[in-house]
């Protein structure tokens, strides 16, 4: 896996990639490996001593029955942070037991991405209606849940691409979190949904965990040594910038800002040299803080509390806005060079999605300069975050998204958030 790292004023750089591959079949850049073993022999039990059965309590991963009483009490008794915490849950447009799914489907696949977004979705969608149906025990929360989970078990029949495990683990606490709290505190679960899900974790999910099976995990990478190549154009042109590496992982220190790098991995041991990983790409950048806090929301309908649910960081409000162009921007208090911004769809409805705008910015807000034009931005799929860089970034105090025109609907406009995001050392 390859991702940009920053430090100090950018004048460091690094990518760090975690490396596998198989010194006798392809690998990929994707994953983890042993590198080292430790030479030890199981202990077998002792013939006199029976084994041990561990008995799990459901509901018990990630969050224990007891974990889940603890946090309902303080969330009861208004406890901070605990009550803002559930809060931010209830507001969550995928914590309502109106919730619409977004799948389900028989394939999913990441690289090439294919449903990832509808899964993802719907799968924290499972582990919010979950826990808001142990917070409340309101059964239509756990209804939902059920609902969407069960959809997913009987229709999801494949689980596919070069990196399905990333999303896997990623997701995995919250559909496996999910179902277990339903089966343990719900009584609305029954052992059919049980032997359904189990089913569907088995055959679809867990080979998925690992696509490549022994050869990608397994002994086949036993005391491997790997090699990294670059280069900065797709598809070739590589130099090896290091090799003989032992462990998962090696940090790319040589690197630019701005510049796409393009990277490639092998794998060598008794048995040989494999071929080159699939490729993957990284661009260092500078790291960047969201800094739309502290200042003042406003917008072309002089409405300052509407414009401010689109800088409170939540997915499931919105900026509702009557018309179909016009104006959202934000006043920091004090100058900042935004290098890039973020615009996040809403729950509503996809007409009502910005498709164009200017993103502008301006000291005085009388004068503006237009940064950054975009067009034909669209997206199917609810809470997509699409992010921008800023080509010609200056210092400005005040920040405007000027939306030109929404995505066919003749009457409003609703985007989720508008986000700014600054250099920091």
């Amino acid at each position: 896996m390859i991702s940009p790292n920053t430090f100090g004023d950018g004048e460091e750089t690094n990518v760090q990639a975690t490396v596998s591959g198989d010194a006798s079949s392809n690998g990929g850049t994707e994953g983890a490996t042993d590198s080292e073993e430790d030479g030890s022999d199981p202990v077998p039990s002792s013939p006199s001593t029976p084994e041990q059965v561990r008995a799990i309590t459901h509901p018990g991963a990630p969050l224990t029955l007891s974990d889940l009483q603890t946090l309902k009490v303080y969330i009861d008794e208004g406890r901070q942070p605990w009550k803002s915490a559930y809060e931010l849950l209830a507001k969550d447009g995928r914590a309502q037991a109106t919730y619409g799914m977004a799948g389900p489907f028989a394939k999913v696949s990441r690289a090439p991405d294919e449903n990832l977004w509808p899964w993802r979705v719907d799968m924290m969608a499972i582990w919010n209606l979950s826990r808001r149906w142990y917070f409340t025990q309101d059964d239509k929360y756990a209804i939902k849940a059920r609902e969407v989970l069960l959809a997913w078990a009987t229709n999801h029949t494949e689980f596919a691409g070069r990196e399905s495990m990333l999303d896997l683990g990623d997701y995995a606490y919250m559909f496996v979190g999910g179902a277990d709290i339903l089966r343990g505190t719900w009584p609305g679960w029954s052992e059919t949904d049980t032997a359904v899900v189990k089913k569907y974790f088995k055959e679809v999910l867990m080979p998925a965990s690992n696509p490549y099976g022994e050869i990608q995990y397994g002994a086949a990478n036993k005391g491997a040594l790997y090699s990294v190549k670059r280069s900065t154009s797709p598809g070739g042109g590589y130099t090896t910038i290091a090799s003989d590496i032992k462990g998962s992982s090696y940090t790319d220190r040589s690197v630019s800002n701005g510049t796409t790098y393009y990277y490639t991995v092998t794998a060598t041991n008794s048995a040989g040299m494999s071929d080159s990983s699939p490729e993957d790409s990284a661009t260092p950048v500078r790291p960047l803080a969201y800094i739309a806090t502290g200042g003042a929301a406003s917008d072309s309908a002089n409405n300052p509390t509407n414009a401010l649910s689109a800088f409170d960081q939540n997915s499931a409000t919105q900026w509702f806005y009557t018309g179909v162009s016009g104006w959202l921007q934000y006043d920091l208090g004090r100058t900042e060079i935004v290098r890039r911004y973020t615009v996040t769809n809403s729950f509503d409805r996809v007409p009502r999605d910005p498709k164009g705008w200017q993103f502008q910015g301006s000291s005085d807000d009388v004068s503006w300069t237009t940064l950054d034009v975009r067009s034909n931005q669209m997206s199917d799929e609810r809470f997509v975050l699409k992010s921008y860089g800023v080509a010609s970034p200056a210092a400005y105090r005040y920040y405007r998204l000027n939306i030109t025109a929404n995505n066919g609907e003749d009457t409003f406009i609703a985007p989720g958030e508008f986000g700014l995001f600054a250099a920091r050392p």
